[in-house]
């Protein structure tokens, strides 16, 4: 229902009231302007405590409205809007869309004798300063951040990307909380199939209240019971920025520094944030290792598991006495033991991150190492158990995009492998496989470029090729402009 304004300043009062109740932090405040011709007539000014800035209200509108002789040959508001500096102003009949700008950072001028009021937008939003993300850490390149304010965050994208077709296209979600929530995208560039998709699937969001990204992912992403997120995330602006030219989507959420990004694809859960601000040779190197540390952070509590119960083949014949002796004192079985030893870390790990920084790290190694030693000397836990956990958790490290299907899968090959062996190993991987090459983000495979198959995106896969050799975009991406270098300078000695 839409209520019009009064005439009357109190009956308006009531009327925000009515919507807003008593609330301490709407803010009521009276002035009385000259005259020409009449009396002095009043003005009643509202805003809410926190959201506008009052400091650039009263000397920007408050005290030329005070200092200025009202002619009246207009109407209040024509002539008040002549006299004032700020001149991001709106006009409103009625108290519904009013309310909402004051939501807003605005602050509401209700002229006694008008039916409409003035609403002068100066907001005076709280807001951290930009800094560099704590987990997107790089040496060499950007060290700035995106924060919580949403117009800050289009800022610093735009500020790399001074193109003018870069679009932004707004929501808002909530009946509640209306939260405002921005999609970033190239136009020309992105393919439009996906930007389809994205807005239709964002059309379709109804519900009363979104707080975060993280909301905002779950509800989008193609396949929201799958452990994988297929739905990336970044707080940096470069990278969103470079995302962007790839023909990416960005979606920003207002009140949330981290930004989501689609199409995803699983390989760059391989990728550092410096990648491209290194060398070549040792960034390969690099994403060989974390390529590397995912089949051993998931499969070595499981392969051990399998090789001490079911396949003692497995062990090489130097170890089996070692291994068999320490698996006699041991008063839990070994399944038991690495079950165990991984609900510790879990738990540490946790401590460590939601205690506070000074703390968090102390526990963390403190912890680890006292539990750890102490087990082994008290004869609950054996050396080759906490060797392979050991080695289990730190290849782990090095996959923090992806820590918690790590450590999801972790459990479920241990389950595995302990009940079925070396067979569950194998089962529990092609269903994995099988699954992943299934998924899809924003309707492109998730696996691309390995399944299916672009061989000419390999070069920036496991290994990273100088930037000579990105000509063209990843085929894995549709995008409308493929053509990335056009011309660049002769190597010496080439024609």
């Amino acid at each position: 229902m839409i209520h019009a304004l009064s005439p009357n300043l109190e009956r308006n009062k009531q009327l925000i009231q009515n919507l807003f109740g008593h609330s301490d932090d709407i803010q009521y405040e009276y002035f009385q302007i000259n005259t020409v011709y009449a009396e002095p007539k009043l003005i009643m000014s509202v805003m809410v405590s926190g959201l506008a800035d009052k400091d650039q209200i009263h000397p920007s509108v408050i005290t030329p409205l005070l200092q200025h002789t009202f002619v009246l040959t207009t109407s209040m508001i024509d002539e008040a809007q002549n006299h004032i500096a700020i001149k991001n102003t709106t006009r409103f009949h009625s108290i519904e869309p009013c309310l909402s700008m004051l939501l807003q950072g605005g602050v509401a001028l209700f002229f006694d004798g008008e039916e409409e009021c003035l609403v002068i937008i100066a907001p005076a939003l709280p807001e951290r300063s930009i800094e560099e993300p704590g987990f997107e850490m790089s040496v060499r390149g950007s060290h700035e951040g995106f924060v919580e304010s949403i117009g800050t965050n289009m800022a610093l994208i735009r500020k790399r990307i001074k193109d003018p077709r870069l679009r932004f296209h707004p929501y808002e979600f909530g009946s509640i909380t209306h939260t405002k929530l921005v999609i970033a995208y190239i136009e020309g560039l992105t393919a439009p199939e996906i930007l389809h998709y994205v807005k239709q699937k964002l059309q379709e969001i109804q519900l009363d209240s979104i707080t975060s990204s993280g909301e905002i992912e779950q509800i989008v992403e193609d396949n929201p019971l799958s452990i994988f997120a297929t739905i990336g995330n970044t707080e940096k602006p470069d990278r969103a920025a470079a995302l962007l030219t790839e023909g990416r989507i960005i979606i920003i959420v207002d009140g949330d520094p981290t930004t989501l990004y689609g199409p995803h694809l699983f390989v760059e859960s391989f990728q550092g944030v410096e990648d491209y601000s290194s060398r070549p040779y040792y960034v390969t190197l690099l994403r060989i290792l974390r390529f590397l540390s995912l089949p051993v952070s998931v499969l070595t509590p499981g392969l051990y598991i399998s090789a001490t119960n079911f396949h003692k083949e497995m062990i090489p014949t130097a170890l089996i006495p070692s291994f068999q002796g320490f698996n006699e004192k041991a008063p839990f079985p070994v399944s038991f033991e690495i079950f165990i030893m991984l609900i510790g870390f879990e738990l540490v790990r946790e401590a460590g991150i939601r205690l506070p920084k000074t703390v968090g790290s102390a526990v963390s190694i403190v912890g680890a190492l006292i539990l750890g030693q102490v087990s082994v000397d008290a004869g609950l836990m054996t050396p080759p158990a906490i060797i392979v956990v050991a080695t289990s958790i730190i290849s782990g490290f090095l996959l923090t995009s992806i820590a918690d299907v790590v450590s999801i899968l972790r459990l479920i090959y241990l389950v595995s492998a302990s009940i079925f062996g070396l067979f569950g190993v194998i089962m529990v991987t092609l269903v994995t496989f099988t699954h992943m090459v299934s998924l899809t983000s924003f309707g492109v495979s998730f696996m691309a470029p390995l399944a299916p198959l672009y061989f000419s995106d390999w070069k920036d896969t496991i290994i990273r090729m100088p930037i000579r050799f990105f000509s063209k975009r990843p085929h894995s991406i549709p995008v409308q402009q493929q053509t990335r270098i056009k011309e660049l300078p002769k190597r010496k000695g080439h024609p």
